[in-house]
């Protein structure tokens, strides 16, 4: 029986290149925070969503000119915010943490990172980080489901983006924890 033959490109519509190839799946993107002693990354525990916003309130004006009316915009202040939810666990330190800085009206260094998993531990490269005031946090405990979390950040001052740092500043930025083999 002869093969069949396929004329014309398979790929047409279909933009799958090595860029769409390096996608990141949410699931390897956490919020974590620096604990009070800034020694400690704390992951939080149970995450299912994470939102980074970084915003620019910009100037409008209109200008006249031979092709008609335009407006003209200037950047402005920037801000950013960050929000996560997840599954509640009582005994989560990062959540701990967070509630803290809440309770106190402190600032806490809040950071989106990458999770790679290597061969004897887990690297942690960050996406976005900054200091931020907690400006909410809130539970919900339904009676016929899972008790979850949600809170909220704002940032305070700039924050540090990936995509706008050096490699140097981004391997310097990373936070490899490793496992090491007790046995032996």
């Amino acid at each position: 029986m002869a093969e069949p033959q396929v004329s014309g490109t398979l790929t047409t519509g279909c933009d799958f290149d090595a860029q769409t190839a390096q996608a990141v799946h949410g699931k390897k993107i956490v919020l974590a925070v620096l604990d009070a002693t800034c020694t400690k990354l704390l992951a939080l525990a149970g995450q299912q969503g994470l939102t980074w916003t970084v915003e620019a309130e910009n100037s409008e004006t209109a200008t006249k000119d031979g092709s008609g009316d335009w407006q003209v915009v200037t950047a402005g202040v920037k801000s950013w915010s960050a929000s996560t939810d997840g599954l509640w666990m009582a005994d989560d330190e990062g959540r701990k943490t967070i509630i803290k800085a809440l309770k106190d009206g402190t600032y806490v260094c809040v950071g989106m990172y990458e999770r790679q998993t290597i061969d004897n531990g887990v690297k942690y490269i960050p996406i976005r980080k900054g200091l931020a005031i907690i400006t909410s946090d809130e539970l919900e405990a339904p009676n016929d489901d899972n008790t979850t979390y949600s809170a909220e950040f704002t940032g305070s001052g700039p924050c540090w983006m990936r995509e706008a740092a050096e490699d140097t500043e981004i391997t310097a930025a990373t936070i490899t924890i490793t496992t090491t083999d007790s046995e032996g």
